[in-house]
């Protein structure tokens, strides 16, 4: 249960913390870079990361919405690492951290181990706020 409440509270903060900075990426245009849409993509699939009932679906529905976030978050690294380098390291490395937290979640795992998690949603979280903010100029 510990497990659980752990895990919703760091899901919370992760919507929370990317879901006003990616409301200004707007609708793509032919005349936006391509990882604009890339961005959009990651914001649906964050949010849907957020809105994860961890204690209705289980260890495994976070485990299917990481898979979608990690995602749409290789391919708008991909389209935007040689103009923002540092922010999509960042956010690569923070969902790299993330995702092997959760894989390792079962029902046995730690205290130690669960509580690692809400923090490195935040990290996630940070890190997409600070390519967005990076990118809004030319997704806006």
């Amino acid at each position: 249960m510990l497990m659980r409440r752990m895990l919703m509270a760091g899901l919370a903060s992760l919507g929370f913390v990317v879901a006003v900075p990616l409301l200004g990426c707007g609708s793509s245009s032919s005349s936006k870079p391509s990882y604009c849409a890339q961005q959009e993509e990651l914001k649906k699939n964050v949010k849907a990361l957020g809105e994860v009932n961890v204690v209705q679906g289980g260890t495994n529905s976070i485990k299917t919405a990481l898979q979608k976030v990690e995602g749409s978050a290789k391919g708008l690294v991909e389209a935007a690492k040689s103009e923002f380098p540092t922010q999509t390291q960042a956010l690569d490395s923070s969902i790299t951290e993330l995702s092997k937290s959760v894989q390792g979640l079962s029902s046995s795992s730690s205290a130690t181990a669960i509580a690692a998690i809400p923090a490195q949603v935040v990290a996630v979280g940070s890190a997409v706020s600070q390519l967005a903010s990076a990118t809004s100029s030319k997704c806006s």
